[in-house]
């Protein structure tokens, strides 16, 4: 399957516009609007010179290295006769650009079903001769609003197709098995998030609704899907932040494609608990510097504490003198496996960073976390940018060797903002989704964000949290440790589960009430009796 993105998304600027910005974002296919009198092609105009219109999109889409896809068209006429020639008028362009698809959208409710059907025979005959398909999209307020009239049209004319937006059936309350026998007649999709309750929830914020999004993807590669699945949020619908809503379906699309539909995308507990039969496996380590000082007098003594704890890894901070060789025996004898190791930047460039890889490997680590960075990286706006930039050749660089790259917070992420963007944000839209977003809990609160806007950066950077640090944080007791403070921990885990594509869970402990092994011992006991209630 191919992400795209949607010109509708930016409907109120040129298509000129629109497919620059769909460019920045990542995308590297498109499904143009072509509605009459909105965005961002007349069909009426396309009908009078097909082939330079094709000719213009090419070289628009070129110019912006984005290929386009599908056409998303309204005909804005009820005269048949000039349906058919706006129309034959797209398929030529289409033919021209290889669009396989051109979506249409069905006649309002009131039209009687053979009305339609003669229609729609009509069109798809005009498009099977320039060898394009017409798919017609289920849309609230149409005929086909309800999924059995779709497939009663489909049914009853050859050659015709679905756009599946499960948009326009979950504002009616409809589930996947309520439309899943249409999944075999789909020849593309558009995804967006959306509510249960009617039209005003047609368009909500990634993770505030209920499109069941990773069992869509998983059930269309069941019927054998191919196609395209266009990100479409429409800029006149709600007022949403547009950029940061695609970039959030983006990067859930590819993970979940990636993954064969394993991750879900909803908010709360009782959403993706339904979905669930049980939170998958994920392992806990522990990060060695919650115990560098007894590392630094015992390291063996200390590892072999943390193993009998029950903790089945280690994320390194330091190597305490000893070779990769020496520490992979350790670790073998004592059961424990490397979740990662926090590595200064500068070991991450020039000459030093074959020397850091052939370490890592030998100490069977694939995550290479970065956990500080100097001023030099972080005065500017354009410094951040800068940064961002490292992380993503460096992540190709290492992606060879089987690693992961990434970036751990402290507080100050959270608490300083350029354009109205804080520094997480501005890092983590920048980067590649390759690129490992290891976010501390308890640094980021330290940071000023609230419990609430902690699960949200989980949502809003989906498949990025391979790693995650488990910090607590309490406004009332600087030495809390994991499952006495505010973090929602209930939260955090299930959408670690169900969304963050998260390998391992790390504990860390900086504050101290006990000796800093009792702490890990009791953090591990805390987070295993609340993962025992998911």
């Amino acid at each position: 399957m191919k992400v795209a993105g949607s010109t509708l998304s930016f409907s109120k600027q040129t298509l000129e516009y629109a497919l620059r910005e769909l460019s920045n974002l990542g995308f590297a296919f498109v499904d143009i609007g072509a509605i009459e009198g909105w965005a961002h092609i007349n069909p009426s105009e396309i009908a009078s010179q097909p082939e330079r219109s094709a000719e213009r999109l090419k070289k628009l889409c070129e110019q912006n290295q984005i290929k386009p896809i599908a056409f998303n068209a309204g005909l804005g006429t009820n005269d048949l006769t000039e349906q058919q020639r706006r129309l034959e008028g797209l398929c030529i362009a289409a033919q021209n650009l290889n669009i396989p698809v051109i979506t249409l959208g069905t006649a309002q409710r009131g039209t009687t079903m053979e009305q339609e059907i003669q229609r729609l025979r009509q069109l798809v005959a005009i498009a099977c001769r320039f060898g394009v398909t017409i798919a017609i999209e289920p849309h609230f307020f149409q005929i086909a609003e309800n999924p059995k009239v779709a497939l009663a049209l489909v049914e009853q004319v050859e050659g015709l197709k679905i756009t599946l937006d499960p948009s326009h059936f979950s504002i009616q309350g409809l589930g996947l098995d309520d439309y899943r026998f249409l999944l075999p007649h789909v020849a593309h999709v558009h995804f967006r998030d959306a509510g249960s309750k009617g039209w005003d929830e047609v368009q909500v914020p990634m993770g505030k609704g209920c499109v069941e999004f990773g069992a869509i993807v998983k059930a269309l590669k069941e019927v054998g899907y191919d196609g395209a699945i266009s990100c479409e949020y429409i800029d006149t619908i709600g007022n949403l932040d547009i950029h940061e809503n695609l970039r959030a379906i983006k990067s859930l699309l590819l993970s979940l494609i990636a993954n064969n539909g394993s991750s879900c995308y909803h908010i709360g507990d009782e959403n993706i608990e339904r979905r669930r039969t049980k939170m998958r496996k994920i392992p806990v380590a522990v990060q060695l510097y919650s115990v560098r000082e007894d590392c630094a007098k015992d390291l063996e003594g200390t590892l072999r504490a943390i193993a009998e704890m029950g903790y089945e890894g280690v994320e390194f901070a330091g190597y305490h003198g000893r070779s990769a060789e020496e520490l992979k025996k350790i670790l073998d004898d004592l059961g424990l496996k490397v979740a990662g190791t926090h590595t200064g930047i500068d070991t991450l460039r020039g000459d030093e960073l074959k020397r850091t890889i052939e370490f890592n490997q030998t100490l069977g680590n694939k995550f290479l976390i970065i956990p500080w960075i100097g001023d030099d990286w972080r005065r500017t706006k354009e410094d951040w940018l800068r940064f961002a930039d490292f992380l993503n050749e460096l992540a190709e660089k290492v992606k060879t060797e089987g690693m992961l790259v990434g970036y751990h917070n402290h507080h100050f992420e959270f608490q300083q903002q350029f354009d109205g963007q804080n520094l997480w944000d501005i890092l983590f839209s920048a980067t590649k989704p390759e690129v490992v977003m290891q976010l501390d809990t308890g640094n980021a609160m330290h940071g000023g964000i609230s419990a609430d806007e902690v699960v949200n950066i989980l949502k809003r950077y989906p498949g990025r949290a391979k790693t995650i640090h488990l910090k607590e944080f309490s406004s009332t007791n600087p030495k809390a440790i994991v499952g006495e403070g505010e973090v929602k921990w209930k939260e955090v885990l299930t959408l670690c589960d169900a969304v963050g594509g998260t390998e391992w869970f790390i504990i860390e402990q900086e504050t101290y009430a006990y000796p800093p092994i009792e702490c890990v011992r009791r953090c591990l006991e805390n987070l295993k009796a609340i993962m025992a209630e998911l």
